[in-house]
């Protein structure tokens, strides 16, 4: 039976299910005036967007205002969305999975996105014919893995033909681990091609600069030996002048005999850092250590290290040739604490010269931005999956909706 009201402008079918009359869904144009229906002859006012017999993901595209259920309002809102997409709303009927294209309505702004949208999936992925499925628009790596540019401001390698672009590309994802682009293909953005030039300018600078190492390729192993050894010597020279001045106390300035007796009976190698408590040498009141005289063997290996390499035309060591040592590594040890680029180090300089002279940061960048300015078409592919949901689900909802 038909019912007719004043307040209805539309004409609605009824059925009589259990001695209570309900609307029936039975056209598109059913569907498209939705929003004339008195919210009372609806037979449900909510349901949640999971656990029901209907794809989770169709029911949260449904939920249009993301609460969480899926109320009047929603299915109201969809019902217009839907409709104003489609050449035959009846369509929506049948619950497919795919459409042809050519049914979109493309007189709607919004249908022309879907239409166009829809068509570059199509493209993208090598499909004859214009009929698109959900499966189509499943996989957006998929979708994208062929394609130069995909909306997401990310470049890859297969972005360009040109071995520099390439080369710049991988060496830039190597020196900053890169980003995730749409094809699922690892790239850069905009802000990696800046940093990787400007680490390769930074490091270059930093190269140039260079200070020579005083002691040659020993020079960091020294330095390390020295500061290991510095705050050790240091106190030794302050027990010595202590003893100079009070050679009562020389004796207990020195390594204590009791403290060795302590630990004679045992295993000896799991003493180490005790052992390494001890003054670096005896203390005998004299202001030097004698580079021929036993060092605490805790320390003898670093110590033999600098005797050797700083000291070995030496008989003693003073404080004063000790300071000097160190404060010889200053230049050295600055230039090398201002150390810039270290990211494009493993290129070796030849490389990041080569890169600096080639430049192709411009055309890198240019690349981004032909990338980004199909960011809207590429967004809209997530329209298209939408769609599909609730052209396959919309109407099975809507017969236990209303």
């Amino acid at each position: 039976m038909a019912i007719f009201t004043n307040k209805e402008k539309y004409k609605w079918d009824f059925v009589n299910l259990g001695g209570s009359s309900r609307v029936r869904i039975s056209s598109g144009e059913d569907i498209a005036h939705l929003a004339e229906l008195d919210p009372k002859m609806w037979t449900v006012l909510s349901c949640p967007v999971t656990g029901l017999e209907i794809d989770d993901k169709s029911l949260a595209y449904m939920d249009a205002d993301g609460d969480g259920k899926i109320r009047v309002n929603d299915v109201i809102s969809v019902s217009q969305w839907v409709t104003g997409m489609l050449k035959n709303t009846d369509l929506l009927l049948e619950g497919k999975d795919s459409i042809d294209i050519e049914n979109i309505y493309q007189e709607s702004p919004a249908g022309k996105k879907l239409y166009n949208s829809a068509k570059h999936i199509l493209e993208n992925l090598g499909k004859e014919g214009s009929v698109i499925t959900l499966a189509d628009t499943s996989d957006v790596a998929v979708i994208f893995a062929k394609t130069r540019f995909n909306g997401d401001g990310v470049i890859t390698e297969t972005t360009s033909d040109d071995a520099d672009d390439k080369a710049v590309i991988t060496a830039a994802i190597a020196a900053f681990g890169g980003v995730a682009d749409r094809s699922g293909a690892t790239g850069i953005d905009a802000p990696m091609i800046e940093a990787f030039y400007k680490a390769l300018a930074d490091y270059l600078a930093w190269k140039e600069a260079e200070v020579e190492a005083p002691f040659g390729d020993k020079t960091d192993a020294l330095i390390d030996a020295y500061n290991a050894l510095d705050a050790k010597v240091k106190d030794f020279f302050v027990r010595s002048k202590l003893a100079a001045f009070s050679p009562d106390s020389t004796a207990s300035l020195d390594v204590q005999t009791s403290s060795i007796q302590a630990i004679s009976t045992e295993n000896l190698t799991g003493k180490t850092d005790e052992i390494a408590s001890y003054p670096i040498a005896r203390i005998t009141g004299k202001a030097e250590i004698d580079l021929s005289a036993p060092i605490n063997p805790a320390w003898s290996a670093k110590f033999n290290l600098v005797k050797e390499v700083a000291f070995k035309d030496k008989k003693v060591l003073t404080e004063a040739d000790w300071a000097e040592l160190g404060a010889s590594f200053g230049p050295y040890v600055s230039w090398k604490g201002a150390k810039a680029g270290a990211c494009v180090e493993p290129l070796g300089i030849d490389k990041v010269k080569e890169f600096l002279a080639k430049d192709r940061k411009a055309v890198l960048l240019d690349f981004v931005s032909q990338d980004a300015a199909v960011a809207e078409e590429a967004a809209n592919i997530d329209m298209v999956n939408k769609f599909l949901h609730i052209f396959r689900d919309f109407y099975r909802l809507l017969r236990n909706f209303v």
